[in-house]
């Protein structure tokens, strides 16, 4: 009995050196998955015929496209929801539309985000935010803690860009080629698309 229990060892140990070997040839890195989860606000709908809120495929399209996973982020949760999704995602996304935001479920998901990327990145955690259109807005008003926007006709109207004082010291243009710069300040090559602006406030002298 001895003798055999001894024999069933050497076998089972050689089985496991077998198996730990076959292992070591296993290419983990294909199990990592390097891909970033972003969060996307989702808006009330007006008619309730499929549902509360909804987001644009466009949007779900232009995140995949780019690699990512999407997550969306639903309206009207307790703060605990987003607490524990912010945790769980590497950044968000607010997609343009015509949602309020001043209140409501739009400006209510932005506003815990928003201040859940502020405390994260003053501590070094650095999570993106990207507004489009509507969401640049909601951040214009998130970040001032007030609706500053402007009515303005700028509806498909092409504009050179009037760069501020220090812009090359920007993160978004210190690398941009002098060519360029030049090109953007000079032709009328930028399109806008909106009815409201953030307008600078003009001293007069």
């Amino acid at each position: 009995m001895k003798r055999s229990g001894t024999t069933s060892r050497k076998v089972m140990f050689s089985r496991i050196l077998t198996i730990l070997g076959f292992l070591s040839f296993i290419d983990t890195s294909a199990a990592v998955n390097n891909r970033p989860f972003i969060g996307i606000l989702t808006e009330p709908t007006t008619t309730f015929q499929y549902g509360q809120e909804f987001i644009q495929t466009s949007y779900v399209s232009f995140l995949e496209m780019a690699g990512a996973h999407v997550v969306p982020v639903r309206g009207k949760q307790p703060k605990q929801y987003y607490e524990q999704l912010f945790k769980n995602i590497n950044g968000v996304l607010f997609p343009g539309g015509a949602a309020d935001i001043n209140t409501g479920p739009y400006y209510q998901s932005g506003r815990y985000l928003y201040d859940l990327a502020i405390q994260a990145n003053d501590k070094g955690d650095y999570f993106p935010i990207w507004g489009t259109c509507l969401g640049l807005e909601l951040l214009t008003t998130l970040t001032a803690n007030k609706n500053y926007l402007q009515r303005t006709e700028t509806e498909n109207l092409t504009l050179p860009l009037k760069f501020q004082k220090g812009f090359q010291n920007s993160r978004l243009f210190k690398d941009a080629p002098s060519d360029l710069v030049k090109i953007l300040t000079t032709e009328s090559i930028t399109q806008n698309n909106h009815n409201w602006s953030l307008l600078l406030a003009v001293s007069k002298i």
